[in-house]
């Protein structure tokens, strides 16, 4: 499996209208790519930092996403309670419990 990883810095105030979006926007729209296998989103409200990784079947799953242009979208709804640009990498999952 192999996940994207998005970290981001969250304007001052800004953190429950962060997770909500992400809530109710980005995790639907999600679910329907290829391979998609979950979500999770870990915060850290008082930095304003919040780590995002999606999980995927394969790494072409991955390339797939990135092609169909899901994640511009959706990173253009973020833009009013994000401080900057988001910070994307990908990883290979290779222990999971």
């Amino acid at each position: 499996m192999h996940a994207r990883v998005v970290t981001n810095q969250i304007q001052p105030g800004k953190m429950d209208e962060w997770v909500a979006l992400i809530r109710d926007s980005v995790v639907p729209s999600l679910r329907d790519e290829a391979g998609f296998k979950g979500f999770v989103v870990l915060t850290n409200a008082e930095a304003g930092e919040s780590i995002g990784y999606s999980i995927r079947d394969s790494a072409d799953d991955m390339v797939a996403s990135e092609a169909s242009g899901n994640y511009q979208q959706q990173i253009a709804k973020l833009g009013s309670v994000l401080a900057m640009p988001p910070v994307r990498e990908a990883y290979e999952l290779t222990v999971l419990d």
